[in-house]
């Protein structure tokens, strides 16, 4: 008696012996379900369809629906598509895999030489002197749509497509566009570049940080790197002032040290423990005013 589930049929033959056991064994063979797939890829070689492909998640369909759920067993419920179930009545004796196939193969034949079953699964299950065999064919859930094309917008768009659904913009009007004038500078649309100048660029800044102080010391000297990095010649002071140790006397001196270059001045090594705080300053000419464009301070410890 067939009962439908949309597109996958599968055919269920049963051989029944005079003594139903309690328990639940698949048969002996090394591989029980090659012997019915080579039946169904027969019959179905005598139709007018493609050949099948075979299907796991069917083969799941297939162990379930004659009551197969050993460990190994592929589960049902994953297969892609629909299927109908036809079932066929118990037949011939028991221990009969070859008949139960024969039973399921022709109860299945309609199903086999249907072309729009692509797919198909088959299981095989002994509960007692039973065989049961199950094969089951399947309709592949249909591919998803393509989404709909972009939209070719026509010359004088905005842009050469848009997503579907929606409407082409015509681009902007020459008269509605910003002008740009000689001297690389931008002016609202509907200006006349020659009855508007090009505004002043900003005025440049004087360097600033352009000073760097390196300290090298030995027991007996200490030679102070300046190095200027901007481009004005600087007049440079030099001070270092004890912190600490009685009667140490300040050092100041005067230097010069011309744009991107470097001037090295070079002190005794103050005694052993005795700490100078040293500030170097240098100042330069900038657009006709003073500008100090470096200044470092730091401490240096004689013996270290």
């Amino acid at each position: 008696m067939p009962r439908t589930q949309a597109a996958v049929a599968v055919a269920f033959a049963a051989l029944s012996g005079s003594v139903l056991a309690l328990t639940m064994a698949p048969i002996a063979s090394a591989d029980p379900l090659a012997a019915i797939r080579q039946a169904v890829n027969n019959a179905r070689a005598g139709s007018t369809c493609p050949p099948l492909n075979y299907s796991i998640p069917l083969e799941g369909e297939a162990q379930h629906a004659i009551g197969n759920n050993l460990p190994g067993v592929p589960p049902a419920g994953q297969y892609k598509g629909t299927f109908t179930v036809t079932l066929a009545a118990p037949f011939g004796s028991a221990n009969n895999a070859e008949g139960a196939t024969r039973g399921a193969v022709g109860e299945a034949t309609p199903a086999i030489n249907d072309c729009s079953n692509k797919d198909f699964g088959v299981g095989f299950f002994r509960k007692g002197d039973d065989d049961t065999v199950a094969i089951v064919l399947g309709k592949p859930a249909a591919a998803p749509q393509a989404p709909p094309a972009a939209v070719q917008c026509p010359a004088g768009s905005e842009t050469p497509t848009v997503p579907a659904g929606q409407t082409c913009k015509a681009a902007a009007s020459p008269n509605n566009l910003p002008v740009r004038c000689t001297g690389n500078y931008e002016l609202p649309a509907g200006s006349d570049c020659s009855k508007t100048p090009n505004p002043s660029p900003p005025a440049p800044k004087p360097p600033k940080n352009a000073i760097a102080v390196n300290v090298e010391q030995s027991p007996t000297s200490v030679a102070v790197n300046v190095k200027n990095t901007s481009t004005l010649p600087g007049k440079c002071t030099y001070d270092a002032a004890p912190k600490n140790g009685l009667l140490m006397p300040a050092v100041h001196r005067d230097f010069n040290v011309n744009p991107n270059d470097a001037t090295k001045l070079d002190f005794l090594a103050p005694p052993l423990g005795v700490k100078y705080h040293l500030v170097v300053s240098c100042h330069g000419t900038f657009n006709g005013q003073d500008d100090e464009f470096g200044h470092v301070e730091q401490d240096v410890t004689g013996g270290l």
